[in-house]
């Protein structure tokens, strides 16, 4: 957004257009008067036309001077009292928006929240769409602008009241919404609190429920690093042998599109136990993040060439790239397999034309 402008003030000695109706009138006030001067001087023979004609023409200028001067001053005292009666009424509607916001504090807000993601039945709340499982989340997403002023303006009240919402004791789902703020807005203030109840211990006889908020709070630890940014996440992905976790995590792109998250990608990637299956989970990722970061994407799918060239990858980025309505050409020609692929009929074609 470019800086705002500002109206150059007028020039020494140049008027303003306020002043501007004012000055005509006077100019004609002046004509009237020389005209009527002139008249009177006898410059010109009574009963004469040009006598009449400037006598006519001057009494005409100083009636409709005189007129324009009472006009012009009504006007403009009636503007300026309807000016101040707009300023008063926009002051006091500000003024009073003030004071319910510093009435309504966060607490009270959050505590608003939580009784909505506390009485709802089997579904976790969040910030984020699109859901993971149809039917499974329901979102606050817009609502994340307000939340972004709130925290803005009170942000140490909030992060009191989400750190009572990360307590071991506390309900899943508010954990899971807690660690959303956390996650989104960088509360670097509450990643360690979190990051202390991640672990992987008995992960396969884990409930659902809190596999889903130590998946969450892996994840804003993580994006909340001041100094690694998604660098934890990495590593899991690097070493987890639990597949849940691999797709959990490679569906983050689909909700929040970082291009730092490619380091994930990466790394997960790198491992040489993938099954084409499993990297075949990658590449929905990979088309979330073309937009943001084209160079970065295709950097990792050359480095990983010998992979994804094959018929059955190609396919899967082709439709992944047109589910978002982008062209995968591009990517394709650029890792050599764009060319023998494109003679080829795609078998997602009639999917997505349905």
């Amino acid at each position: 957004m470019g800086q705002p402008r500002h109206q150059a003030p007028a020039a020494e000695g140049e008027p303003s257009s306020s002043n501007l109706p004012f000055m005509v009138l006077a100019v004609l006030l002046m004509l009237g008067t020389g005209l009527l001067l002139a008249v009177a001087f006898g410059i010109f023979s009574k009963d004469t036309t040009p006598y009449i004609l400037l006598e006519h023409l001057g009494s005409a200028f100083i009636v409709a001077s005189t007129i324009g001067f009472t006009y012009e001053w009504l006007v403009h005292k009636k503007r300026e009292a309807l000016l101040r009666a707009f300023a008063e009424d926009q002051l006091k509607a500000t003024s009073q928006a003030l004071d319910a916001f510093v009435a309504t504090t966060p607490r009270e807000i959050f505590s608003l929240l939580e009784d909505i993601a506390t009485r709802v039945q089997d579904k976790i709340p969040t910030l984020y769409v699109p859901a993971r499982e149809e039917g499974s989340e329901y979102t606050f997403a817009g609502s994340v602008e307000y939340f972004t002023y709130l925290i803005a303006a009170r942000r140490p009240e909030v992060v009191g009241v989400l750190r009572e919402w990360i307590k071991e004791s506390s309900n899943y789902k508010l954990k899971f919404l807690a660690s959303d703020f956390i996650g989104l807005f960088k509360l670097t203030e509450l990643r360690d609190d979190i990051k202390s109840q991640v672990h992987w211990a008995e992960w396969e006889t884990t409930s659902w429920e809190i596999k889903a908020y130590r998946l969450n709070y892996c994840w804003a630890a993580s994006r909340a690093d001041p100094k690694a940014m998604y660098g934890d996440l990495a590593q899991l992905m690097r070493n987890t042998p639990f597949e849940d976790i691999q797709r959990w995590v490679l569906f983050v792109p689909r909700q929040m599109r970082d291009k730092e998250f490619l380091v994930v990608i990466r790394e997960y990637l790198g491992r040489d136990d993938l099954t084409p299956e499993q990297l075949g989970w990658a590449v929905p990722a990979l088309a979330d993040l073309w937009e943001v970061d084209q160079r970065g994407v295709r950097g990792i799918v050359r480095k990983h060439k010998s992979r994804f060239n094959n018929d059955m990858m190609a396919n899967e980025m082709r439709k992944a790239w047109r589910e978002r309505n982008l062209s995968a050409d591009v990517m394709l020609r650029a890792i050599g397999i764009g060319q023998r692929i494109s003679e080829r009929p795609d078998p997602f074609a009639s999917d997505v034309a349905q």
